[in-house]
């Protein structure tokens, strides 16, 4: 998570076990704290385990962002 002013970029952070590149996928950009709300900003503060893999297993959320789901 980054913060810009008053606004949040969120992300999911894959790393290649193989040679270290990384992926960040967003899952906000731009987020103000109010289109979050406080239960899903402090899940996402937390990076909670469940939350993250509700994302990570979501092919639609990243089909959204342009990505290729096999």
């Amino acid at each position: 998570m980054n913060a810009n002013g008053r606004r949040l970029d969120v992300w999911l952070i894959y790393r290649c076990e193989a040679c270290g590149r990384t992926l960040n996928v967003p899952v906000f950009e731009r987020a103000s704290l109010e289109k979050l709300g406080p239960e899903l900003y402090e899940r996402l503060m937390d990076s909670d385990p469940e939350l993250v893999r509700e994302y990570a297993a979501d092919r639609g959320f990243f089909k959204s962002r342009g990505y290729q789901v096999e």
